[in-house]
């Protein structure tokens, strides 16, 4: 588990912001704690998994730029984009 965003690999510190780094973090411990409260005890498979998730948990936050820098979405907009959601006005 990560204390704080400077324990993450360098990779993370050096491509995302301190935003998503944050969520980052915070989805790993999230999924780490939770595969150990559920009896898993394979700890590679367990670091591939938190990986996995707070990759995930940055990608339903944040939109990477043409520069390739990590920006924070408003709320819902990247499920717009996904099609998830759509205008209420247009579905009332």
């Amino acid at each position: 588990m990560f204390q704080t965003i400077r324990d993450l690999p360098s990779l993370i510190r050096r491509t995302l912001s301190n935003d998503a780094q944050e969520v980052y973090r915070a989805a790993y411990n999230r999924t780490w704690q939770r595969l150990a409260a559920g009896g898993h005890d394979n700890r590679q498979a367990m670091t591939v998994k938190s990986h996995k998730a707070a990759r995930l948990a940055v990608q339903n936050e944040f939109t990477q730029d043409a520069e390739g820098d990590w920006r924070h979405d408003p709320v819902g907009k990247h499920l717009k984009r996904q099609g998830k959601v759509g205008n209420p006005a247009e579905t009332g």
